[in-house]
């Protein structure tokens, strides 16, 4: 009663001959089925739903291509193209580690120097590559595809893992709900990035800097405009990775009178990418990050940290800002000891330990309060406070988060 003019017109014009039947209907019972696929009350059992196409999801295809490449396949993101966060992160980001040592697993790089830290836009070239040349006919990418909800409960609990599963998705173009039917569902979704933590977010922040707040994403855009002989400063707020590339970025674009502050939260510590990486070919050598990470966990007892971290220092392991020995936040980053160089360098002050909490601007004169109750006093003429707050937001639904395996 539901399908249109068209329907029934497509319907009523639809013959299958006699001799090639697909399935085991007699044609007038067939019928009704075949009006049902069209109008999207049902449709075909799929093997695996891959929810992510970022690195986790890629990977997963590409296990899935090895093990099972017959297999039906639909990967789901909410992005445009593959990538997942890779397509939300800013522009100026790089790897941690030369390339080869990420990635879709068996699928090549287009790139030359093995030491190369590939950067954003490389990563998602890899990616969109690999969908576009490696995965079989029966694998389907569908991106702005949201995931809502799958049969048995959400995916924070456990499901059957013997049962087809009945899940459903929302195009974020139409806002259209619809379902699938899949035997497995791979939660591929890695931390689940939407963006780093904001002013609105930041409980130690009283709300005043969101006027001279910038997005880490606009960086590029504010450092490029003409000061036209003013005096720019740029307080970058966060100390972890996203704040270090920050300010290896102004370092390298910053204006001549432009001046750059970092207020770092908790001082943070970083694997030293000469000790961890290094350099082809002497990074096979190396003992890789994991294994680094087995080394932490092997000597951690729950309440050691400083000496575990301290151990790892003399190790020439880890290393921090200023070399600062009070600091024992470990966020996995990974900092190169020209890195390190270039943001104590570019810095006229680093200020570890402590947090932005307000702004003021009062008799020309901009005043950044700090949680501690110290006080930044800047005369410029222009005054960007950078948010680089964490990115690590993960929500409940995060795979990280939850004690299910990720195949159902």
């Amino acid at each position: 009663a539901k399908a249109d003019r068209g329907t029934r017109n497509w319907l009523c014009r639809f013959r299958i001959p006699s001799d090639s039947r697909p399935f085991p209907f007699r044609r007038a019972s067939f019928l009704p089925l075949l009006c049902l696929y069209k109008i999207g009350v049902m449709s075909r059992i799929i093997d695996f739903l891959v929810v992510g196409a970022g690195y986790s999801g890629l990977n997963a295809l590409a296990a899935i291509k090895r093990l099972r490449p017959n297999a039906s396949v639909l990967c789901v993101d909410r992005h445009l193209r593959p990538g997942g966060g890779w397509n939300d992160f800013y522009d100026f980001v790089r790897l941690h580690q030369p390339h080869p040592m990420f990635g879709v697993s068996g699928h090549k790089w287009n790139l030359k120097d093995p030491n190369e830290l590939a950067p954003r836009d490389k990563v998602l070239e890899h990616f969109q590559s690999f969908v576009d040349e490696n995965i079989p006919a029966t694998f389907e990418f569908r991106g702005k595809t949201n995931y809502v909800s799958t049969s048995g409960g959400d995916l924070s609990t456990a499901v059957d893992s013997s049962a087809t599963k009945t899940v459903t998705l929302q195009s974020l173009d139409t806002k259209d709900q619809y379902q699938v039917e899949a035997r497995h569902v791979l939660v591929s979704r890695g931390i689940n990035y939407e963006g780093h933590g904001t002013v609105q977010t930041d409980k130690k922040a009283d709300g005043s800097t969101s006027k001279v707040e910038i997005s880490v994403n606009d960086l590029p855009s504010v450092c490029a405009k003409k000061s036209e002989g003013k005096k720019r400063a740029f307080v970058i707020i966060g100390g972890g990775k996203t704040g270090t590339d920050s300010a290896v970025y102004l370092h390298d674009n910053k204006g001549e009178k432009d001046e750059v502050y970092l207020v770092t939260g908790q001082p943070k510590v970083f694997f030293v990418r000469e000790t961890v990486a290094g350099s082809y070919p002497n990074s096979w050598t190396l003992p890789s990050i994991t294994d680094n990470l087995w080394y932490i966990i092997k000597d951690y007892e729950g309440d050691n940290a400083p000496e575990v971290i301290k151990n790892l220092r003399k190790s020439g392991i880890l290393h921090s800002l200023g070399d600062d020995e009070t600091a024992v936040t470990f966020n996995w980053g990974v900092l190169g000891q020209d890195e390190k160089s270039k943001v104590e360098s570019v810095c006229s002050e680093i200020i570890q330990n402590d947090y932005v909490q307000g702004y003021a601007l009062q008799k020309g004169e901009h005043i950044v309060q700090l949680s501690s109750g110290n006080k930044l006093q800047l005369d410029h003429d222009e005054v960007f406070l950078v948010n680089c707050r964490s990115a690590l937001h993960m929500k409940e639904e995060s795979p990280f988060l939850r004690d299910v395996p990720p195949i159902r």
